[in-house]
């Protein structure tokens, strides 16, 4: 085992009765080794094999093992057929929940700090028109639309339960909606009540996911949210980063870093950025003094924010 896949998840002492820290991450299948899930410790040098894992299509999303399956698996590529989907904890491999899909399965993602799971399809697919009868206003508001741009219908999960939290519909401004499902760049984020998403034309919309309806409008991707401080963090261009209040939309902080920006995640309590940028450089931006702020479209860094580079 020499590398593993992306999204492990890390435990601290206090979790798991133990006095060391430890890692569980799934690496891939190795010569005879197959494809399993381990506990790696932090502060020594010990890897334990947990889970081998048999399926092919899945994927790590911190303490989450989302698996996939289907009896036609050469339709995986566009999830256009019956799917199964499967929800494991990682350190310990048993089964959370599963929800099957009997016409199309939906693209998704999992947020391991919040716990929770996005599906999407295209609002005219049948499995969204299904789904959508349990949301009338949202039916409604869809059924409605004469413009050609595709819509996509957006579900929320509580990914320990997999029960439903909420749902929106959303104007992708796209003619075709296999773009938005295929875009790294447009997967939604979310943080408590709210859900911001990147639209075509490289704007951001962020909703509030308990009326589902849309609350602000900026120009930008990869936004990042964080319910802690009511802040938010966008990349506007290449390399350029600014800080929002979403309660007002007012424009807090701007930074400019000399790469692209890979990487944005705000701490916990919101007081804290880190930004990872494509060169492998590091910062912690301290943005707590924008914390519910009315500050407007500053074009430096205040005192009270800093960046340190670990390169």
């Amino acid at each position: 085992m020499t590398a593993f896949e992306a999204a492990p998840l890390i435990k601290p002492p206090a979790l798991r009765g133990v006095s060391d820290y430890v890692l569980y991450a799934n690496f891939p299948k190795y010569q005879k080794s197959p494809r399993t899930t381990a506990e790696v410790s932090l502060v020594g040098d010990q890897i334990q094999p947990q889970s081998p894992i048999g399926e092919d299509d899945v994927t790590q999303y911190g303490q989450f093992l989302v698996i996939r399956k289907s009896p036609e698996k050469s339709n995986w590529t566009n999830f256009r057929t019956h799917q199964t989907l499967e929800v494991r904890d990682v350190s310990t491999g048993a089964t959370l929940w599963s929800r099957t899909f009997s016409k199309e399965g939906p693209t998704l993602t999992v947020d391991p700090r919040e716990q929770k799971m996005i599906l999407w399809w295209a609002a005219s697919s049948p499995e969204a028109k299904d789904e959508m009868q349990n949301f009338a206003s949202l039916n409604e508001k869809l059924s409605g639309r004469k413009d050609k741009t595709e819509a996509c219908f957006l579900e929320v999960l509580d990914a320990r339960t997999g029960k439903v939290l909420g749902a929106l519909a959303i104007d992708t401004g796209l003619e075709n909606i296999v773009r938005f499902n295929l875009t790294p760049d447009l997967t939604p984020h979310i943080s408590g009540d709210w859900v911001a998403v990147s639209e075509a034309q490289n704007r951001v919309v962020t909703y509030s996911l308990s009326t589902g309806n849309p609350v602000g409008h900026y120009f930008g991707h990869h936004p990042v949210l964080s319910a802690s401080s009511g802040l938010m963090s966008l990349e506007n261009e290449s390399g350029h980063l600014t800080l929002y209040d979403w309660n007002s939309g007012d424009d807090l902080a701007r930074w400019v870093f000399t790469s692209p920006i890979s990487l944005q995640e705000f701490s916990p309590d919101g007081k804290r950025l880190f930004v990872l940028t494509s060169d492998q450089s590091t910062y912690v931006l301290d943005v707590s003094p924008y914390i519910r702020t009315n500050v407007t479209s500053p074009l430096s860094t205040p005192a009270g924010a800093s960046i340190r580079p670990h390169n």
